[in-house]
């Protein structure tokens, strides 16, 4: 994905048992608009109409902003996020307290989510290094795996 104001996004009316984004690439979007919005689905998922999110192998470079993912740990969306690259994005009138990979957690989480290898590469918010950061449910937990922050020094 090239230079789009908003790749991927899914409203709270979506519904799919599966979504698959493998071997990704989003680069130059200069929207402040999440390049990657995945809604709480507003559906009835209480009869075990799960979602399956995977997000792997995934590089985010060159944008003006970041992914938003909504409802993180609930029994409706379960999520897998895996060997995601985030590097030399800048967000020129940003909030540094929302990073470039963002966790909504929902309220009715059950399990704890595992996530696998981040990286962080020379990313931020008005000058300010930003990564991951979290919202929601304040009692949730998340594993992860490998997390590596590298910023260039001046």
């Amino acid at each position: 994905f090239e230079s789009l104001i908003q790749p991927l996004r899914f409203d709270p009316f979506w519904y799919r048992p599966s979504v698959v984004l493998n071997n990704i690439s989003i680069r130059n979007s200069v929207s402040l608009e999440p390049i990657i919005y995945v809604a709480s689905p507003l559906i009835d998922l209480r009869d075990g109409k799960g979602i399956s999110f995977t997000l792997g192998n995934a590089e985010v470079v060159n944008n003006q902003s970041g992914i938003l993912l909504e409802s993180f740990g609930s029994d409706g969306i379960k999520y897998k996020l895996n060997k995601l690259y985030f590097g030399d994005n800048h967000i020129p009138s940003g909030d540094a307290s929302m990073g470039m990979l963002h966790m909504d957690f929902a309220n009715s989480a059950n399990d704890i989510p595992t996530i696998g290898s981040l990286a962080f590469e020379r990313n931020d918010a008005s000058g300010l290094p930003i990564g991951l950061s979290v919202s929601g449910n304040s009692s949730q937990s998340v594993k992860l795996m490998l997390f590596i922050v590298l910023i260039q020094s001046q």
